[in-house]
């Protein structure tokens, strides 16, 4: 089995395994932190990364990730959980994905109307109704990255794509019935940070005026 143990984005008050990383060593350590996933750099192991759902902390954690990977001879096994994000939109982005891409054993996409989400506030009521999931506004993916040897340790059970489906729908169970998302917040809008993963591509910018010569032309470059 994939035998995780240790989440790399968590923190003492909503971790679920007795080892995490998370952003602040010099008090969550006591509760168990190896303090931030970016300084966390395993030789071993089995782990599962499921960062903030904004570009650039999905960005930062890819890059991580195939940096461990690439730098390790020991068994590595890393399950990464993010939002189904467009990689055309973006160079950055695009250039994420190509740093973990040859690590790349397996990858599952869960429909936006299939599963939810524990609120990471878990911790204290939250919303008018006090939920504790939140229905996704978008689809969620699932891949799991392993150097050669984490390939033979840790292996991928054949059922464990409908393993998966069924925890996430089962965790959803507030939310899901049948399939159909009921419930809560389904009236909101997206959280901010959440929307750039359901906003159309941006079109084309407008070819650059010319210059005179000797001029300067400058590009913003967007994320």
């Amino acid at each position: 089995t994939l035998s995780v143990g240790l989440e790399c984005c968590a923190s003492p008050l909503n971790a679920t395994l007795g080892e995490y990383c998370s952003v602040f060593k010099d008090t969550d350590e006591y509760f168990g932190s190896h303090g931030s996933f970016y300084a966390f750099r395993p030789k071993e192991g089995s782990f599962e990364c499921n960062p903030p759902f904004d570009q650039p902390s999905c960005i930062a954690s890819f890059h991580h990730i195939a940096a461990v990977l690439a730098a390790s001879d020991g068994p590595l096994s890393f399950v990464l959980c993010v939002p189904d994000m467009d990689r055309r939109r973006s160079g950055k982005l695009n250039d994420a994905f190509k740093a973990i891409e040859p690590f790349m054993k397996f990858e599952l996409k869960i429909e936006m109307a299939q599963h939810a989400y524990m609120m990471g506030l878990q911790h204290r009521p939250t919303g008018a109704n006090r939920e504790r999931h939140w229905p996704p506004h978008f689809d969620t993916m699932l891949y799991i990255l392993q150097n050669i040897k984490g390939e033979d340790k840790y292996k991928i059970p054949y059922d464990f794509a409908s393993a998966v489906q069924a925890a996430f729908h089962r965790a959803g169970g507030a939310v899901i019935v049948d399939g159909a998302r009921e419930g809560v917040g389904l009236d909101q809008p997206p959280p901010e940070e959440l929307q750039a993963f359901r906003q159309p591509a941006p079109p084309a910018p407008p070819p650059p005026a010319a210059v005179p010569l000797g001029g300067v032309a400058g590009a913003a470059q967007a994320f």
